[in-house]
């Protein structure tokens, strides 16, 4: 593996901020680290780059320990949220800069940082002062300016959070499109899920300290191992044992709370589908998604999620239908959460 994290401990005074934390990174893989406020994402990162130093456990990176070794030596990259470019210069010298530091040729920089803001598509404004720059192509500058250096692994802490959303989901496809040209190893920190989903080779959510699960983003979604994941990840509908009747028997278990996701509830008959009776309280568009907010005749709140057909003919719907294959079950005592 490229990048190795054993047994990784850290406190703050006397609070434990990263929790045993193990996981693996291979070369030319991209994961994120999704998590709640105060989970202890960035802290990792921070540690991972040597900002941080654990009390216990080991980094290797490429095969070597690099634990004792400053952050400046380590040769890795970090972008941060605040870009912390120099305004007074050029893109071209705010991005040559590190090169300056390790005192390469003049040829060399300017092959390096001509061949970098090709590929960050920046190419036309090697001259302009960094101020004149929109925030996207201020974070396309700080990206290049990371990665013209060579480092082994580049760090992202949050770096597309102060930009809107349009800019910041294109910048997410140049990323991730960035990564697979350099086949560079990248972990990326992140509170937007769906900003991890569309960028991630893997995901790793933490709560309190500990990597709760680490997976694909599809399987993420699709198969939560806990109850702190069905109800972190995305939307879902809550049910236990007795709010889920299969042909008219309870045959669910009590131990376990049941999730469906809103997509997968119908608003017609299947075969051996769960009825349910409700009462539609709200329609709210969200663009392409058209979500119906209903109540159940046993008081329950549920979400569905169905593609928007644009119509704006009034609908009367009185059962939902729940496919039993649908249904998400995890035992109760696995959960994370209150």
């Amino acid at each position: 593996m490229y990048l190795t994290v054993k047994n990784l401990t850290l406190y703050f005074g006397n609070k434990k901020i990263l929790d045993s934390i193990d996981f693996h990174v291979q070369k030319g893989e991209i994961v994120t680290l999704l998590g709640p406020s105060g989970c202890g994402k960035s802290t990792l990162l921070r540690t991972i780059a040597g900002l941080e130093k654990q009390e216990k456990g080991k980094i290797l990176l490429d095969g070597e320990e690099i634990d004792s070794i400053p952050t400046k030596y380590r040769n890795i990259g970090f972008v941060f949220q605040q870009y912390a470019l120099f305004p007074n210069m050029t893109v071209f010298e705010n991005i040559a800069f590190g090169l300056r530091v390790k005192k390469l040729s003049e040829k060399e920089i300017g092959d390096k940082v001509d061949n970098i803001l090709e590929i960050v598509q920046l190419k036309e404004f090697s001259n302009r002062n960094i101020q004149t720059l929109s925030g996207g192509q201020q974070q396309r500058v700080a990206l290049a300016r990371s990665l013209v250096t060579e480092p082994k692994i580049l760090l992202l802490d949050e770096p597309l959070s102060a930009l809107d959303a349009k800019i910041r989901k294109q910048l997410q496809t140049d990323l991730r499109r960035i990564q697979k040209k350099l086949n560079i190893t990248m972990i990326f920190v992140t509170h937007d899920q769906e900003e991890a989903m569309a960028i991630s080779d893997r995901i790793f959510v933490l709560n309190k300290g500990k990597i709760i699960q680490s997976s694909t983003p599809n399987e993420l979604y699709a198969y939560p191992k806990s109850n702190f994941i069905a109800e972190f990840i995305g939307s879902f509908n809550r049910f236990n044992s007795s709010e889920l009747e299969i042909n008219n028997s309870n045959s669910l278990k009590e131990e376990y709370i049941y999730y469906v996701r809103p997509e997968m509830i119908e608003l017609e008959k299947s075969e051996n589908s769960i009825e349910i009776n409700v009462e539609l309280e709200k329609v709210i568009i969200l663009g392409a998604i058209k979500r119906y907010i209903f109540k159940s005749e046993k008081g329950k709140s549920l979400i569905v999620d169905k593609i928007n057909n644009y119509s704006n003919k009034e609908e009367k719907i009185d059962k939902i239908y729940i496919s039993k294959d649908s249904i998400i079950s995890i035992p109760k005592e696995k959960r994370l959460v209150s």
